[in-house]
């Protein structure tokens, strides 16, 4: 409980003049988009690759959930168990993994919070592996866009 009141109590709440000029700093800061360069962007990227898809690929999509559908209402339908005791299965079921996923989000946000607040709690060993970390990522974020240009030019030759 202590190490909550200690939170709390560290908390920083900004004043009204820091926020005004930040906001005035970062309107001084931005930095204008030429007109039509959304345009030109989305122009310039691949078809996704479910529009390249001909119609026949999609009718035996259609067809296998088709088929699934009336497999699942046939055996509801033979099975002893009357539908609704079925449906409010398969709501508990629906129920139950949605809860589920959202306290194991709720848990990793909670801990990725934690582990943040003691990577930036002010020691050198912490603050070196948060900087080697950044590194890390951004390394690996241009490794990736190197492999897709390079495949990229690969192709078009």
């Amino acid at each position: 409980m202590s190490h909550d009141r200690k939170l709390e109590s560290s908390a920083v709440t900004p004043r009204d003049e820091d926020v005004d000029s930040l906001g005035l700093l970062l309107a001084e800061l931005r930095v204008p988009v030429r007109e039509g360069f959304a345009s030109r962007v989305m122009s310039s990227l691949p078809a996704p690759a479910w529009k390249k898809s001909s119609r026949a690929q999609w009718l035996w999509a259609a067809a296998a959930v088709l088929l699934l559908f009336s497999g699942s209402a046939i055996l509801l339908g033979l099975g002893d168990s009357a539908l609704g005791g079925s449906a409010a299965a398969v709501a508990e079921l629906l129920a139950a993994t949605l809860s589920a996923g959202a306290g194991f989000a709720a848990a990793s946000w909670s801990g990725l919070g934690h582990a943040v607040d003691a990577a930036l709690d002010g020691s050198i060993s912490a603050l070196i592996g948060l900087g080697l970390a950044a590194v890390g990522a951004n390394l690996l974020l241009l490794r990736l866009v190197r492999r897709r240009a390079h495949a990229r030019n690969r192709s078009a030759e």
